[in-house]
């Protein structure tokens, strides 16, 4: 009787040992979230680097700063050229 239930206890205790070894191997194997995590740092740097040249576009330091302000004066002179005519 003692063997029995023994050998049933080590056989049960062998089977999990082995399907949880199984289920390690297998999470191991699985690179989605490794991949989203690399993604998730290349986004990062990729937007650093933007920010870096383009900047916020608050001062006209850098180049979307620029850009603001050259449309800003192609506005201005617009609107001078058409004030110049009577309506």
């Amino acid at each position: 009787m003692f063997g029995k239930i023994s050998n049933a206890v080590l056989g049960g205790s062998v089977f999990v040992a082995v399907k949880t070894q199984q289920k390690f191997k297998e999470l191991m194997a699985n690179e989605n979230g490794v991949t989203a995590i690399e993604y998730s740092m290349i986004a990062v740097a990729v937007s650093a680097m933007l920010y870096i040249v383009l900047g916020d576009g608050t001062s006209g330091d850098n180049f979307l700063g620029k850009i603001i302000e050259a449309f800003g004066k192609i506005k201005d002179s617009l609107d001078k050229s058409i004030s110049a005519f009577p309506a």
